[in-house]
């Protein structure tokens, strides 16, 4: 491949990560391959309509003509619905001038744009979507040749693979913004720790427990105001992220400006198989809760999730920072009762962890994990 073309190829990927340069790409696309027009399309394949659609050969309201009373019954567009992805085409190997004269809607609709001679390439198709970028030159052009045809199918697979990571990159985008928005809801600061111990994410209310990067003498940039409770966490959590095991909870009591407050630490762990709210690069998870401020109403709990009230007790006892074990000897049963009411718990809330069922619990039921 010439420079031209490489270069060509690295814009396209410059796309996958800011989709304002699709327009860009577009138009190098025709420069490289020769036309007078360009279009590029993201088509629904059910309701007839774009989602996205740039084209630098006709104006705002032919488009909307085009699309709210021709697309539907668009010949061309039939014939690109059974091209799989990866195919490129000309449209003079199918239609001479007489037969394009027969196809709806080229006299009424192409012609007038000078739309004659299209060199297509479909790079995307799934059950919703099609995806195409079409050069085109006019009948008084010279016909494209075979060496234009094999420049766009060269181009096809790499406008596939940057439209895939900008399919990717909006839904790691739309999964962050809706776990910052969960972490909002919640009624306690909420600290998401990576397996390194760096802060992932935090809600507004976490914001006084961190401490800028440049002032740090430890890993975490996450700091309780009580020094000997800030050491306990820093080895709570530095524990935690070395080990397996699901129920590992820390209850660490300190004060914060003659508030008593608690912060609850577990340990995260993701399995490949699963792409959660959190990311599985979160390790730890960190809740600060002011008991009785942050704490939800237990009837409000035990009326929303139809709880027991052995139930509700023990969910609150959790919420108070208390281990299993703390909480048999607080209500006088066995540490299997809590386990028993704990999975119970679980399976009310939907959750696959403690932690999970404490976001919900604290986020009073608003919280929508993805």
């Amino acid at each position: 491949m010439n420079n031209t073309v490489l270069a060509l190829i690295d814009d396209i990927y410059s796309a996958a990560a800011d989709t304002s340069r699709w327009p860009v790409v577009a138009q190098r696309i025709k420069h490289t391959i020769g036309g007078h027009s360009v279009n590029l399309a993201l088509e629904n394949r059910h309701d007839h309509r774009f989602s996205f659609f740039f084209t630098d050969g006709a104006n705002a309201s032919t488009i909307a003509h085009y699309e709210n009373n021709i697309i539907e019954h668009d010949e061309f567009g039939y014939f690109l619905e059974n091209r799989e992805p990866g195919t490129a085409l000309l449209s003079q190997d199918f239609w001479g001038e007489r037969e394009m004269a027969e196809i709806y809607p080229y006299e009424d609709f192409y012609k007038p744009l000078g739309y004659t001679y299209f060199n297509t390439g479909v790079f995307y198709r799934d059950y919703a979507h099609r995806g195409w970028v079409s050069v085109v030159r006019s009948l008084q052009d010279t016909p494209f040749t075979l060496d234009d045809n094999s420049l766009m199918k060269a181009l096809v697979p790499h406008l596939n693979r940057a439209l895939l990571l900008n399919l990717q990159l909006e839904e790691a985008s739309r999964r962050s913004r809706l776990a910052l928005d969960a972490l909002e809801r919640v009624s306690a600061a909420v600290i998401l720790l990576s397996a390194q111990g760096r802060v992932l994410q935090h809600n507004a209310l976490a914001e006084r427990y961190l401490c800028a990067a440049s002032k740090l003498n430890h890993h975490f940039a996450l700091r309780l105001p009580d020094a000997a409770a800030n050491q306990l966490m820093y080895d709570t959590v530095t524990r935690q992220l070395a080990t397996c095991h699901p129920d590992a909870q820390a209850f660490i009591p300190f004060s914060d400006a003659g508030v008593k407050k608690v912060a609850l630490c577990f340990p995260w762990r993701s399995s490949p198989a699963q792409v959660d709210w959190l990311g599985s690069a979160t390790g730890c998870i960190v809740f600060v809760l002011t008991p009785g401020v942050s704490q939800p109403s237990g009837l409000h709990l035990e009326q929303l999730y139809q709880l027991s009230k052995a139930e509700t007790r023990v969910l609150i006892g959790l919420l108070e920072g208390y281990t299993a074990a703390e909480l048999a000897d607080r209500l006088c049963v066995s540490q299997p009762t809590i386990r028993f009411h704990i999975r119970g718990l679980l399976r009310k809330f939907d959750s696959r962890n403690q932690a999970e069922m404490i976001i919900k619990a604290l986020g009073y039921s608003t919280v929508q994990l993805g």
